[in-house]
């Protein structure tokens, strides 16, 4: 039942293949960082949210944080 198969795989065909397998490795990392990038924008909005309702209090006043 061991059966060996041969295959011949033409130049063309190898370069296409690895051209797909870089395409779908890039989209995949691209799709990474852009997952990344909205989580960090949900937190930063998070954060934000948070400072700006903390510094609502009724004796707080207002804060200029722009320096």
């Amino acid at each position: 039942m061991n059966q060996h198969f041969s295959f011949q795989v033409s130049k063309s065909d190898v370069e296409a293949a690895l051209k797909v397998l870089n395409f779908a490795i890039y989209h995949k990392e691209l799709t990474e960082m852009e997952d990344r990038e909205q989580e960090r924008e949900k937190e930063l909005d998070r954060k934000r949210k948070a400072d700006h309702h903390e510094n609502d209090g009724p004796d707080r006043g207002s804060k200029d944080r722009r320096g």
